[in-house]
C-alpha cells in the first residue's frame, strides 16, 4: 500500500514541475505574440505573471532575461521609457555581458539598453566599494 502512495506521490509532483516549465515558456510565446500585435498592456500582464514565476527559480536565467526584454520592449510600446529602462537595467544585472542585436532592435530601443547598461556597471561599481 505504502509503495502505491509513494509512486502515486512522485507521479504527481513529476508532473507539476514541468506544467510550471510549460506556463512559464507558454506565457513568453503569448507575450511575445500579443508584442506583435501590438497589445502591450495585455502582453504586459502575461510578463508580470511570468515574471513572478520566476523569482524563484534561479535555474531559469534565459527565461528570466526573456521575460526582462519582453517587458521592456512591451513598455517601450506604451511610450514608458523609465519602466522600460528599469527592466533593462534589471537584465543586466542578471547578465552583465547581454547585449542587443542592433540589426534586430530600433536604434531607440539599442540605445536605452545601452543607457541602462551603463546604469548597472554604475550600481554595480558603487556596491562594490
Amino acid at each position: 500500500m505504502f509503495a502505491y502512495v509513494l509512486v502515486l506521490f512522485v507521479t504527481l509532483q513529476s508532473a507539476t514541475q514541468p506544467a510550471v516549465q510549460d506556463e512559464i515558456k507558454d506565457g513568453l510565446f503569448r507575450a511575445e505574440s500579443l508584442y506583435f500585435e501590438a497589445k502591450f498592456v495585455e502582453s504586459i500582464q502575461i510578463l508580470a505573471r511570468v515574471n513572478d514565476a520566476l523569482v524563484t527559480r534561479p535555474d531559469r536565467l534565459l527565461d528570466k532575461i526573456a521575460t526582462k526584454l519582453q517587458l521592456a520592449l512591451a513598455n517601450i510600446g506604451l511610450n514608458d521609457t523609465a519602466s522600460a529602462k528599469t527592466f533593462l537595467t534589471e537584465l543586466f544585472a542578471l547578465d552583465p555581458e547581454y547585449v542587443l542585436d542592433p540589426k534586430q532592435f530600433s536604434p531607440k530601443v539599442v540605445a536605452l539598453a545601452n543607457d541602462a547598461k551603463v546604469e548597472q556597471n554604475r550600481l554595480r561599481c558603487e556596491m562594490a566599494v
